[in-house]
């Protein structure tokens, strides 16, 4: 079968910084936890008017609805903030010293992506969700599994503009 698409590239920190820069706060799992965090301040907002209106009020009324809605306002959002960056952390980590060059090719009817370490993905077509375009990465997004990343500098048949257009005449979503 012929390769249409051939990449290889060694990845650096900084292919990782931008990968994390991106994806960081666009999962479905961080913008479901957001949700939840704003609709306990909403919770937090109306217990305090509650505590006000029945007169528990006073000093103490505005120091427990200051306590509840920092909580929710400060304490939650940066606690997910320093979860998303240690998980960027131990991708790093688990990327540092690797021996392996990413390599990848893509055919008429699948997409061959091999991490030098690890599991090799063969993902067809009809599976990828999304292209996006970066300054330095082109992402493919995919239904079942992680995005795979590859810098643009790293293509040995063909380029990142000729990928886009391929992909996109495959009917997938091109952005960037």
């Amino acid at each position: 079968m012929e390769h249409r698409f051939e990449y290889r590239h060694l990845t650096t920190e900084r292919d990782l910084d931008d990968y994390l820069n991106y994806t960081r706060f666009k999962s479905p799992a961080a913008i479901g936890i957001m949700a939840v965090i704003a609709l306990f301040a909403l919770a937090s907002a109306a217990l305090l008017a509650a505590i006000l209106i029945t007169g528990w009020g006073g000093a103490r009324g505005v120091a427990a609805g200051v306590v509840l809605v920092a909580v929710f306002l400060i304490v939650l959002p940066a606690s997910f903030f320093f979860s998303g960056a240690s998980a960027g952390k131990r991708l790093k980590e688990a990327f540092r010293g690797r021996s392996g060059e990413t390599t990848a090719y893509f055919t008429d009817s699948v997409m061959h992506f091999d991490p030098g370490e690890g599991d090799p993905i063969d993902e067809e077509f009809s599976h990828v969700k999304e292209v996006i375009e970066t300054e330095r990465l082109i992402l493919v997004k995919t239904w079942m599994r992680s995005t795979c990343f590859f810098a643009k500098e790293g293509f040995t048949v063909g380029t990142p503009e000729e990928l886009k257009a391929f992909l996109a005449s495959k009917g997938i979503r091109v952005s960037g």
